[in-house]
């Protein structure tokens, strides 16, 4: 091994010390100062790119608040030479700031495209050229009114798979918001605010959806969005006994129903399985009689269920009944 590395070391020296070696070196040389002659020259030349810069309001006083939000970012194309252009591309997160007390009175802010162009040009240098602008303009309402809190509702078209149920009680990730305006008048009548429409259908799981709101015109909500958790629950099969109630009996006359207690089979929610069926209500009509030409059964009716008591049938669906006068 030690052999084997002493050769190798004489071998490199040689190969070094030729000058075959020197002349792929000096090769090497004016190739890498020619590509960066390549370079500067090329970076003398106009290019364009397209950039996005983020956008400040400054100087607003704390105690006002946009009712609508200036843009985060203006898109923008810029020719210039090489050099600037790299200045600006690799620069972190360029920003162009507007002062809010330069541009703002009686309630609007307002910045027209000579502004917005002028602050841009200052950003990037007189030499620049300014192709394209995202936006050509902005205008935004402020107020010093105190915000409201309000209740959300939630506006939702869901649907379940097969074998599953979409429980009712959706929960919101919050059940008030704050809203803004610049009328006194429209934040007293304001009450709540509703979501846009959550839709989905064939849920098998609990799922949650983040959703906006409904637009006001002339107000902010804050949060301008919120996640709605919507619990979504297997079926399962449940009996139960229930007693069997007749109705529209004469005064002076009774009815024995044989058997006076039916079975009910449905499905409820897995989490709602040892829940007692309260409202679950099943009725004979004593008026059922005559339409029964003499037949000794009438049908029993299932005139109400809990709201979690799906596909409700019972068993028998008529009883044998008796007239005691």
């Amino acid at each position: 091994m030690g052999n084997r590395l002493a050769k190798a070391k004489d071998e490199w020296s040689r190969m070094r010390n030729s000058s075959g070696f020197r002349n792929l070196l000096l090769f090497l040389l004016f190739v890498i100062i020619a590509a960066l002659f390549w370079v500067v020259m090329a970076m003398n030349d106009a290019a364009q790119v397209n950039l996005d810069v983020n956008v400040r309001i400054v100087g607003k006083p704390d105690s006002l608040t946009f009712i609508n939000l200036p843009p985060a970012k203006v898109h923008v194309t810029v020719r210039d030479k090489g050099t600037s252009l790299i200045r600006s591309a690799f620069a972190r997160n360029p920003v162009v700031q507007f002062n809010f007390s330069e541009y703002a009175a009686d309630g609007v802010l307002k910045l027209s495209a000579s502004d917005i162009y002028s602050a841009l040009r200052t950003r990037f240098g007189q030499g620049a050229q300014l192709t394209s602008l995202s936006v050509d303009s902005i205008k935004l309402t402020y107020t010093a009114l105190p915000p409201k809190t309000v209740p959300v509702e939630i506006e939702s078209n869901l649907s379940a798979a097969l074998g599953y149920i979409v429980e009712s009680n959706l929960t919101p990730s919050r059940k008030f918001v704050k809203v803004y305006s610049t009328s006194q008048v429209q934040l007293d009548t304001l009450q709540r605010v509703h979501t846009i429409v959550i839709r989905k259908s064939n849920l098998s799981k609990t799922t949650n959806f983040k959703t906006t709101f409904q637009p006001i015109s002339g107000v902010r909500i804050v949060p301008s969005s919120i996640v709605v958790t919507v619990p979504v629950e297997a079926l399962v099969s449940k009996q139960m006994k229930v007693e069997v109630q007749p109705v529209n009996v004469p005064e002076g006359e009774n009815i024995s129903l044989f058997p006076s207690m039916v079975t009910v089979d449905a499905f409820v929610p897995m989490s709602r399985f040892n829940d007692v069926w309260e409202g679950m209500v099943l009725q004979v009509d004593y008026n059922d009689i005559v339409a029964s030409s003499g037949v000794k059964r009438l049908p029993v009716k299932i005139v109400d269920t809990p709201k979690f008591v799906l596909d409700a049938k019972v068993t028998p669906s008529a009883v044998e009944y008796i007239l005691v006068k």
